[in-house]
């Protein structure tokens, strides 16, 4: 299984990533939920108000989120996958897993399978994360921890459950629901 996550859709579909480069940043309930490197360089951080935001850098470029165009690239980036396996899926908002098991030998094994899934979505203008495992979770959880985890695959049930023992609970879907009450009695 691969999980090609997504984690600046929501900019990239306002604003592609070939695109000349600015302070840019998108907006969800008036808070910063996606932000450009530029603006990650002024100061702005995801959460901040657009007051704090207009006060660090005047010159930032505000976006309001769109679930639309968000839910359309996910689908294109889905659609362009069924070129590698016939069982390909969406996942939440900004991923998407694809059943590579009967693909391995056609396409010349998971390494090489990786980097055409990840060089089609850099082709339809997405930065991605991915995370490759023996089971859908598994490969789930890696996509999410890639910024943190150098190892994103895990294709020994083994080396599975020392990678996933080491992540931290929020990234669980079920803990992110309650993410605040976790944090607040510590855990």
């Amino acid at each position: 299984w691969i999980v090609i996550h997504l984690p600046q859709l929501a900019l990239e579909v306002v604003h592609p990533r070939w695109s000349d480069e600015l302070a840019m940043v998108v907006l969800e309930q008036q808070r910063v939920m996606a932000l450009s490197r530029l603006a990650w360089q002024a100061g702005i951080r995801t959460g901040m108000r657009l007051s704090g935001v207009q006060m660090l850098h005047h010159d930032t470029v505000i976006k309001q989120r769109d679930l639309h165009k968000e839910t359309n690239a996910l689908h294109a980036v889905a659609m362009s996958c069924l070129q590698f396996s016939p069982q390909v899926s969406v996942l939440d908002p900004a991923n998407v897993l694809i059943n590579i098991g009967a693909s391995l030998r056609l396409f010349g094994g998971a390494r090489r399978l990786r980097r055409m899934i990840l060089g089609t979505v850099h082709q339809l203008g997405f930065s991605a994360q991915w995370g490759l495992s023996i089971t859908s979770g598994g490969a789930y959880l890696l996509a999410q921890s890639a910024e943190r985890n150098r190892s994103r695959s895990a294709l020994q049930l083994a080396k599975l459950q020392r990678h996933l023992n080491a992540l931290p609970l929020q990234l669980l879907p079920a803990a992110a629901k309650c993410s605040d009450w976790l944090h607040s009695i510590g855990c």
